[in-house]
């Protein structure tokens, strides 16, 4: 099956810096363990990184190992705690991939 060919997606740095000014801060860290109160403070200094990150992962087609790993957890939608039904699987990631992530789709 041959998928049709997509154009070039450059992710930039103003685009990080913004999403990264804009985390909110009381979130918990993710599965890196990395505060997004941190990464919102050092928004400036780590947004040009990142965007290499993220634009040399399109380039590749390859997702650096630490962000192929989330933590799940069940969580409760509706209903008794007690029955296995009233759950639903939660992932937790690491605040990079769910960055990385939504540059992607703003691009699309």
């Amino acid at each position: 099956m041959e998928f049709p060919k997509m154009e070039n997606i450059v992710i930039t740095a103003p685009g990080v810096h913004k999403l990264l000014a804009n985390l909110d801060g009381s979130k918990s860290a993710g599965t890196d363990e990395l505060s997004p109160r941190v990464l919102k403070e050092i928004c400036f200094e780590i947004a040009r990184l990142l965007t290499s990150i993220f634009n040399q992962t399109l380039q590749d087609g390859q997702v650096p190992a630490d962000w192929r790993h989330g933590n799940i957890f069940p969580l409760q939608k509706i209903g008794s705690k007690s029955l296995a039904t009233n759950y639903r699987p939660s992932s937790h990631l690491c605040m990079q991939q769910n960055n990385g992530a939504h540059n992607l789709f703003q691009c699309l």
